[in-house]
């Protein structure tokens, strides 16, 4: 078997000028999956970074028996090495090449080492996606005179004073290039740490004629990625939301247990009066003519009275509301676009359940929290998103409900 990548390719890691070498992001090409790698790498004294699943085409050593040409899943493991764990894995790699045995308490790693397609740093063929490219270059050719905006995501340290080094040396390159930061979040619970930030548009030029400069060299970048935005595309204006109609009865005056996170509704709305409750706490909803209050005003509807195809009783409790959302120029209801998409979603939850800001918590009784927009550019493939992480982690966090889809709520949502 031709194990990919020489000793001397990974002691090269360390000889490249361009790198911060040995703490740089080294990747395992795995052939499948291998549960126990976190143990492994933690053990050999690796920080572990994480893994995302992959797709690869057979080889001459990895394929499945009588179906040369079907694709294989693999598994990209990330780790951080030190200069400790970076010279045991090198001996360790170099012995198995050799075919020698491993040392006591090494053995693992034979059974990892047997699954390598490959071991490389985490390069600019990583964190520079074709989405990014497409991205880039549509910006161009829109507005060529105008800055473009776009996200990093940084490797997320455990370490607060080293994830502040990382994110003052990155800050430093954006300056440099004469770019400027518009919003910077960290999560730690999500491990989530990102820079939204504007770039002039000769820079992105240069990087879209030589990905292999500037920022896509950056070790402390992960990925360069379009802006993670949730939007609504414009509609023709609501209909009936003039008030004609007959009001359905109040509901009762306890605390609300069910919450939605959108656009602002229309809060006379002849379905909708006495229904709901606004809290807006960075005044999205002065931005919104009443005609482009469609989403919110929708899903407000949708959630308090269901289909109206089939009738049922609306719900007992009044429903919480929360605007992520404002329009854009072009009439599109959108989350902010100075603020980075997952700090808006996280603010907004802790605000509900816990408080923010030194103000107490706005509606801690709620239990089913409805966010139905999201993200084009981040599709699940694969990988699931910082933002899928993050709803996944708020839900457990506060055991809300799971479901947003009325006709499966729990009976206490409704």
């Amino acid at each position: 078997m031709d194990v990919a990548g020489s000793p001397e390719q990974l002691l090269s890691f360390r000889n490249d000028p361009a790198s911060i070498a040995p703490e740089r992001a080294i990747v395992f090409e795995v052939a499948g999956s291998l549960p126990d790698f976190y143990r492994q790498a933690k053990d050999l004294g690796l920080e572990y970074l994480g893994d995302l699943e992959e797709e690869f085409p057979p080889t001459e050593d990895f394929h499945i028996s009588g179906d040369s040409q079907r694709i294989l899943g693999a598994r990209i493991y990330l780790a951080m090495p030190d200069v400790q764990a970076l010279q045991q894995l090198l001996s360790l790699w170099r012995r198995f090449t050799r075919g020698e045995s491993l040392p006591r308490g090494r053995g693992p790693w034979r059974e990892l080492f047997s699954s390598l397609r490959d071991i490389r740093p985490w390069g600019v063929q990583d964190r520079l996606p074709q989405e990014t490219l497409d991205y880039w270059s549509q910006a161009i050719a829109l507005n060529p005179d105008l800055p473009v905006r776009f996200e990093i995501e940084l490797w997320f340290y455990e370490n607060p004073a080293r994830r502040a080094q990382a994110y003052a040396r990155i800050e430093q390159e954006i300056q440099g290039l004469n770019g400027s930061v518009i919003h910077h979040a960290v999560i730690p619970e999500v491990r989530y740490d990102a820079v939204l930030l504007d770039l002039p548009p000769d820079q992105i030029q240069a990087m879209l004629a030589n990905a292999d400069i500037t920022l896509c060299r950056a070790d402390e970048i992960m990925y360069l990625r379009p802006q993670s935005i949730a939007r609504y595309p414009r509609k023709d204006d609501l209909e009936g939301e003039d008030g004609q109609g007959e009001a359905p009865d109040s509901p009762s005056a306890e605390s609300p247990i069910a919450a939605l996170l959108d656009g602002p509704p229309i809060q006379n709305h002849v379905r909708l009066s006495n229904r709901i409750i606004v809290d807006d706490p960075d005044g999205l909803e002065a931005t919104y003519p009443v005609n482009q209050r469609r989403h919110g005003t929708e899903m407000a509807s949708l959630i308090i009275h269901g289909d109206f195809n089939t009738p049922e009783a609306p719900l007992s409790r009044p429903l919480f509301v929360m605007p992520v959302m404002q329009p854009n120029s072009d009439g599109d209801e959108r989350t902010p676009a100075d603020r980075l998409l997952l700090d808006v979603v996280y603010r907004a939850v802790r605000r509900i359940k816990e408080g923010d800001a030194g103000d107490p918590a706005s509606a801690p009784e709620v239990i089913l929290i409805n966010f139905s927009i999201g993200d084009p550019g981040r599709p699940f493939a694969r990988v699931m998103s910082p933002l899928g992480r993050l709803l996944d982690f708020l839900a457990h966090k506060y055991q809300s409900c799971s479901s947003s889809a009325r006709g499966t709520l729990p009976a206490a949502c409704r």
